[in-house]
């Protein structure tokens, strides 16, 4: 401890030096003032110099090689490097030993006479001055700078809260604006947060210490405990505040306050290092399209027969759609559309859940090796529903659609003889003539020759009345039958079933595997292009049994047409031979073409090989449906019928264009789509922000700039000098380290540079004694009547 007793400074005061009085040379100085410069107390002891010798212990200046410690490696450490700060030190003059206050001659009184200190202490101001709140500008500029500092990691806390859900690449959303994230924004932030634990806690520390000495100075100037001031400034970082826990041996709610505050630093560091990932899954909802199937192209309607104009087209998507052997087993159709499966074959293969769900797998499940995964009856057609919109294209997108199709109920499939005729109620169709070979009724083009017929003995609607009138939709309604005829070998295959529209809902995942970036989505482009399939399938609430009604009763003419084109859609047919279509009826094999001779894919016949006996069959080679069983029959025949009535009804929404393109008024695009919100969620293509930890490390974060505010405001409340925490202080008014006069107003860390360079140490100023005394003293300046000497092992002291 550092002894400034009584006892002392009297003893010290009490003896004469007896040498010869030299004035004291005036010390050159840096130019350094104080910016709470003041008057110190004059009453200094009477000392003598040490000689400046190689035995002596003094410390000398850096040019003063006479000194044994310059050799000390500690001390060659501490020494001033190149270009760092080092001051104007005086050197060691021979002139300044045994220099004593009484004797340099004046007939001043003592207390003005020239004091003698140190020679390696820089001059003190001359002149007193007036103590000032305000420092010198470069002081301010510094002290506002680091006050601002936290203000770097909150700014990074709201960039990194408004980076969430953005995507990790660049791209155009549908709105034109750009995803400026993926390139600058998002892989700057991420490589930012890496370094969070590194300077986050810095930052921290510098502004708590600086608050903890700021409100420590600012308690001392009015007033406070020794132990308040103690306990706050040796608790300027975490080690230090549970030191001085155990040091002080105090508990009170100071420490508890700074041990809270100061084990903030690590957690929001590691709290900053997790605030960003950049594999979260972004979830949003976007607005999805989809071909309403309930929906009929006004130009089916219309009294112009608009379907002549794009009747190829028809044609050629359906023939594909059967010469496809996929289109039989995957969940989507050639063009990527969305499959619906037949919610009548899941029942009845128990597919279906307690809950009404139904889905292939569960059926699989269920029925084991008794049901195949994929056969005719799994999908209610060939070809699926158009999805389009999505405002990015890539993700997954769940959603649940609305969808019907036509459902059969087949009474009779029977084989007639070829001389009985059938009188079609169809306007202008006339006789169907089994018995032609060529045709089996008359399209009215010789060159399109049919082999099967459809027709219905329900009154189409319209007819008798005005045109366009539907059939009334009622709970007595019946259903309508159809009839369905084909060219058999001996005779026709007539089939009689009727007719139902079955409602369904279906929940829809759409997997895509491929960002679309850079591609700007509009409303009609189209999305799923792809992945996506039906999940599971259940019965519309709003529809919990088959409807009778089907679109074939809003007016006469869409049967009409329907049952005129259909027969005609593959083309031309050789004489003697089957449609495709009634092919793909009679044996639908997906997985070995040539395991049947009437495969649609081996159909030599009806490619026209077959004009000739070649097959000892005179030429002929129809198929004979009546053969199947009639659950087949009606599976077969109620997926080419929805097949080809998708294609009939909206032919450029099947091959993704956009819906009703090209076709205007008749065929608009607000009649032939619905609309659906889709939950979109794209895995590892966005950057995800934890808002716990980004909460966590705001706090800390406004925290530590909060802490910088009130260093400021203390540290302008404030008149006296800073000098706490100062070691260079304990040489203050300490009658064995004398020092000039004044400097008592000086801040401390200018009062450091001006005695850094006097050598003290701890010593036993009462050696002499019984019982010693321990002070820091000069060691370059000496009174040989106050013997001292280090420390003892074993020695008393007070």
């Amino acid at each position: 401890m550092v002894s400034s007793s009584k006892d002392g400074i009297s003893q010290v005061a009490s003896k004469e030096i007896a040498s010869p009085v030299v004035p004291s040379p005036s010390l050159p100085s840096p130019s350094l003032q104080s910016r709470r410069p003041g008057a110190r107390p004059i009453s200094w002891a009477t000392l003598k110099s040490r000689p400046n010798s190689t035995t002596s212990p003094a410390l000398t200046s850096p040019r003063s090689p006479g000194s044994p410690l310059l050799g000390d490696r500690f001390e060659g450490m501490w020494r001033p490097i190149s270009g760092s700060y080092n001051g104007k030190l005086p050197t060691v003059d021979e002139k300044y030993t045994g220099l004593g206050v009484e004797d340099d001659g004046s007939d001043r009184p003592s207390h003005e006479r020239a004091q003698r200190h140190s020679h390696f202490i820089q001059q003190f101001p001359a002149e007193p001055e007036k103590l000032s709140v305000l420092p010198p500008f470069e002081i301010l500029l510094a002290d506002i700078g680091l006050a601002l500092l936290p203000l770097i990691f909150i700014i990074y806390g709201i960039l990194a809260g408004l980076l969430h859900n953005r995507p990790t690449s660049s791209f155009y959303f549908g709105d034109g604006t750009y995803n400026w994230s993926g390139e600058l924004y998002g892989p700057t932030m991420l490589k930012l947060q890496n370094y969070i634990p590194t300077f986050f806690p810095m930052a921290f520390g510098i502004e708590v210490a600086r608050l903890t000495k700021s409100f420590a100075t600012w308690r001392a100037q009015r007033g406070t405990h020794l132990g308040f001031l103690e306990q706050l400034m040796r608790s300027r970082s975490l080690g230090g505040t549970i030191s001085t826990i155990f040091d002080l041996r105090i508990i009170n709610w100071v420490g508890i306050l700074l041990l809270t505050i100061w084990a903030l630093a690590p957690v929001g560091s590691q709290a900053g290092l997790r605030i960003i990932s950049a594999n979260g899954t972004y979830v949003n909802t976007t607005l999805l399209n989809y071909m309403d199937t309930e929906a009929i192209p006004t130009g089916l309607q219309a009294a112009s027969n608009d379907l002549q104009y794009y009747s190829y087209a028809v044609n050629s998507l359906y023939s594909t759609s059967l010469l496809t052997p996929a289109s039989v087993v995957a969940p989507q159709d050639p063009w990527t559309n969305v499959k619906i499966p037949s919610l009548e074959y899941l029942e009845e293969t128990k597919g279906c859940g307690q809950d009404g769900w139904c889905s292939r797998t569960l059926a699989t499940e269920n029925m084991g090796a008794n049901v195949s995964s994929v056969t005719a009856g799994t999908w209610s057609s060939l070809t699926g529903l158009p999805v389009i919109g999505g405002e990015f294209g890539v993700g997954i997108q769940n959603f649940t659609l609305s969808a019907s199709y036509y459902v059969f109920k087949c009474s009779s499939l029977d084989v007639v003889a070829s001389d009985v005729d059938f009188n079609s109620t169809i306007p202008d169709r006339g006789v169907y003539d089994t018995g032609d070979n060529s045709s089996i009724w008359d399209s009215g083009n010789t060159a399109h020759p049919s082999t099967f017929f459809v027709d219905t003995t329900t009154p189409l609607a319209g007819l008798g009345s005005a045109d366009g009138d539907a059939r009334l939709e009622g709970a007595n309604m019946s259903p309508r039958t159809l009839i369905f005829g084909s060219r058999a070998p001996n005779g026709t295959t007539v089939a009689n079933c009727s007719v139902y529209t079955s409602y369904v809902l279906a929940e829809v995942n759409c997997n895509f595997s491929a960002p679309l970036w850079n591609i700007d989505k509009t409303l009609s482009g189209k999305t799923s292009s792809g992945a996506c399939y039906v999940d599971r399938i259940r019965r519309d609430p709003a529809h919990p049994t088959l409807d009778p009604y089907t679109p074939l009763d809003a007016n006469y003419r869409i049967p009409q047409r329907f049952f005129e084109q259909w027969p005609l859609a593959t083309g031309n047919v050789p004489g003697g031979s089957s449609s495709p279509t009634e092919r793909f009826i009679n044996d639908v094999s997906t997985e070995s073409a040539s395991s049947s001779t009437n495969s649609i894919l081996v159909a030599t016949d009806w490619l026209g090989f077959n004009s000739t006996n070649t097959n000892n069959d005179n030429g002929i080679s129809y198929v004979d449906i009546a053969e199947l069983d009639i659950e087949t029959f009606t599976q077969r025949f109620s997926l080419v019928f929805n097949t080809f009535w998708h294609a009939f009804c909206n032919l450029q929404a099947m091959t993704q264009s956009e819906i009703g393109l090209g076709f205007g008024d008749a065929f608009p695009g607000s009649v032939m789509f619905r609309s659906v919100d889709a939950t979109l969620s794209v895995p590892g293509q966005h950057y995800t922000v934890n808002f716990v930890w980004l909460g966590i490390y705001m706090v800390c974060a406004i925290l530590s700039f909060v802490a910088g505010i009130f260093t400021l405001v203390f540290n302008y409340s404030t008149l006296m000098p800073d000098v706490l925490g100062s070691v260079s202080v304990m040489v203050k008014d300490n009658p064995y380290t004398p020092l000039p006069k004044g400097g008592s107003a000086m801040e401390g860390p200018i009062f450091a540079r001006k005695v850094m360079h006097m050598p003290v140490r701890f010593a036993d100023v009462k050696a002499n004694e019984a019982v010693g005394h321990i002070a820091l003293v000069s060691m370059d300046v000496e009174d040989p009547n106050v013997p001292v000497e280090p420390l003892k092992k074993g020695r008393l002291y007070h």
